[in-house]
C-alpha cells in the first residue's frame, strides 16, 4: 500500500540523546512547570529512590513534559520505562506534539494512544499523525470528545504506515472525517473500528475504504447511533466483500425493516459468516403497523451466529417471528434481552418457545420480570438441558440481600435457578468424566477406553464438588488430551440423549 505523507519528520526525531537516568532528569524539573499530580509523583521519587511508579501516575508527568517542551527528560522515561499507553487529556498543541516526536527513542514502547477533549487544526492534525508514526508498536488509537476545527482539504494531512495498528475508536468526537481517513489508510492490518456518537462522520468514504483496503482484515465493526440509516446502508458493499467480518455492532440505530433485509442480503452474500450481532437500542420505541418483523427475523436468523444482542428494545406482539426465528437456530449460545419492553404474550408464548426448542443456548439475559410471569418458563426449562447462565434484571443481586424466608416469596424464580444449577452440574460432570477415564486408566495403567464410564463418572463427581475451589484441578482434568477430550465430549452426547 501506498501511504503519502505530508510534511517532515522532525530532524530530531530518533537522533540518540544524552543519557541519564530517567528519575535523575525528572528530579531537576522545575515544579512550577509540573501539575500537582506531576509534583506529587517527582516528591515520591526522590524520598524513594526505589519507588516504583504506575502508568496512572506517570501519564500526566509525561504530558507535562509534552507541554513544556522538555525532550531530555520525556526521552528518558519513554527509553527505560515500560510505558504501553500514553493517555492526553489535555489539548495538546503542534509544539506538545513535535517534543513527543523528538523525544522518542528508536525502539518507543508506546502501543495504546488514549486522546480525551482535544482540538485538532490543521498543524495539531499533522503533529499528531507524525507522532503516531514514530511508534513502531503502536496497537490501537482511541479518540473521545475531540473536535476537529478545520475542513476537508484538498491536500489534507497525512498518517505514516502504521503497521502494527489494529484498533481505531472514535466516539463523541465532532467532524473526525480527517482523522478517521487518515489512520484508515495508513493502517493496512486494522482488525477493528469504533465509530459512535460522533456528528458529521462521512460514511459513505469511510465504508468505500474500508471495502477496498480492509475487506479481509477487519473483523469486528460497531457503527452506533450514526445520523441516519442510509450510512448503516453504505456498509452493506463491505459486508459482501469482507473475508474476515464475524462481529457488527449497530446498536442505537433507527433501523427499518427495509434496512435489515439489505443487511441480510449483504451478511448472507459474505464469505465469512458474522457470529456475533447487536441491534440493541435500534427500536426504543415501539415501530408503527407497517413494520415488517419478518425482514428481522430472517437478518437474526443467520446461521452462522453464536452471539445476538437484542436489547433496550420496545417490541410488540407482532414481533414474535423474530423470537420463532431464535427458537429454531441451529448455533446461538447467547442472547441478551436486558430492558426490553414486551408483552405478557410474548413472555408466556415466544420466550417458553425459545427455552423449550433451542438446544444451543447456553446464555440468557431477561428483563425485570415479575415472579408470576415466571412461571410459564419453569415448564419449558424442563426440556432444556444447554441453559447454563439466566439473569433476570437485577433479581439476583436484590435477592441476595433478602433473608432466605424473604426469598421464598419469589419461588419460580427460584425454581428456575436451580433447573439452571443442574444443567451447570451435568454439564461439568459429562466434560470431567471423559478426563477422568483418562486419569483412572493411567493409575492401573491400563487403556483409558477400559476404565467403566460408571467408575468414571462417579469419580467425576466428587472431582467437581471438590474441585469448585480450585479451577486449575478441573481445568487439568478436561485437558489431558485429544483421548480424554473426546470421551468427555461422548459422554455429554450420551447424558444427553438419556435426558
Amino acid at each position: 500500500m501506498h501511504i503519502r505523507t505530508t510534511g517532515s519528520p522532525s530532524p530530531y526525531a530518533y537522533q540518540p540523546l544524552p543519557s541519564e537516568d530517567w528519575r535523575e532528569s525528572v528530579a531537576r524539573l522545575s515544579p512550577s512547570e509540573l501539575s500537582d499530580e506531576s509534583n506529587a509523583l517527582v516528591r515520591k521519587l526522590v524520598q524513594n529512590s526505589n519507588y516504583i511508579p504506575t502508568h496512572a501516575e506517570l501519564n500526566p508527568l509525561i504530558v507535562d513534559c509534552m507541554f513544556r517542551g522538555r525532550v531530555q527528560a520525556l526521552n528518558n522515561m519513554l527509553a527505560q520505562l515500560p510505558l504501553d499507553t500514553l493517555h492526553i487529556t489535555r489539548p495538546a498543541d503542534e509544539r506538545a506534539w513535535q517534543t513527543l516526536l523528538e523525544a522518542m527513542p528508536a525502539s518507543c514502547p508506546i502501543q495504546h494512544v488514549v486522546l480525551f477533549g482535544q482540538r485538532f487544526d490543521e498543524a495539531s492534525t499533522l503533529g499528531l499523525f507524525q507522532a503516531l508514526g514514530g511508534m513502531p508498536d503502536l496497537h490501537s488509537v482511541r479518540f473521545e470528545w475531540c473536535n476537529v476545527t478545520f475542513r476537508a482539504l484538498l491536500n489534507p494531512p497525512s498518517c505514516p504506515p502504521l503497521l502494527e495498528m489494529r484498533n481505531l475508536y472514535v466516539s463523541n468526537t465532532d467532524n473526525p472525517e480527517i482523522l478517521v481517513l487518515g489512520i484508515l489508510n495508513a493502517s493496512p492490518n486494522l482488525g477493528k473500528l469504533h465509530l459512535d456518537f460522533s456528528p458529521g462522520i462521512a460514511d459513505k468514504k469511510y465504508a468505500k475504504t474500508l471495502a477496498d483496503s480492509h475487506a479481509s482484515t477487519l473483523h469486528t465493526l460497531t457503527l452506533r447511533a450514526l445520523r441516519d440509516e442510509q450510512h448503516v446502508a453504505h456498509y452493506t458493499a463491505l459486508m459482501k466483500k469482507s473475508t474476515a467480518l464475524t462481529h457488527l455492532d449497530l446498536s442505537m440505530n433507527d433501523l427499518s425493516s427495509s434496512t435489515c433485509q439489505l443487511l441480510k442480503e449483504a451478511a448472507l452474500s459474505s464469505q465469512t459468516g458474522l457470529t456475533s450481532l447487536s441491534l440493541a437500542g435500534c427500536w426504543p420505541q415501539m415501530p408503527d403497523d407497517k413494520f415488517d418483523w419478518e425482514q428481522v427475523a430472517g437478518l437474526v436468523s443467520l446461521k452462522s451466529l453464536v452471539s445476538l444482542d437484542l436489547s433496550g428494545n420496545e417490541f410488540p406482539s407482532s414481533m414474535k417471528p423474530v423470537l420463532l426465528a431464535i427458537s429454531d437456530h441451529p448455533s446461538l449460545q447467547s442472547l441478551n434481552l436486558c430492558d426490553v419492553t414486551m408483552s405478557a404474550e410474548l413472555i408466556t408464548e415466544g420466550l417458553s418457545v425459545i427455552l423449550e426448542k433451542n438446544k444451543t443456548l447456553i446464555s440468557l439475559q431477561l428483563p425485570n420480570l415479575k415472579d408470576s410471569d415466571l412461571g410459564p418458563l419453569i415448564k419449558a426449562m424442563k426440556s432444556n438441558y444447554s441453559l447454563q447462565s439466566l439473569s433476570i434484571g437485577a433479581m439476583e443481586p436484590w435477592l441476595s440481600k433478602l433473608s432466605a424466608e424473604a426469598r421464598q416469596l419469589y419461588p419460580n424464580y427460584l425454581a428456575l435457578m436451580e433447573i439452571i444449577a443442574l444443567n451447570q452440574r451435568a454439564r461439568e460432570v459429562a466434560l470431567v468424566e471423559g478426563g477422568m477415564r483418562a486419569v483412572l486408566g493411567g493409575m492401573v495403567r491400563i487403556n483409558p477406553a477400559l476404565v467403566p464410564l460408571d467408575i468414571a463418572r462417579y469419580a467425576a463427581q466428587h472431582v467437581v464438588v471438590e474441585g469448585r475451589d480450585n479451577s486449575n484441578e478441573v481445568m487439568a482434568l478436561t485437558l489431558l488430551g485429544e483421548h480424554a477430550h473426546k470421551e468427555g465430549l461422548d459422554a455429554l452426547k450420551r447424558l444427553q440423549e438419556k435426558k
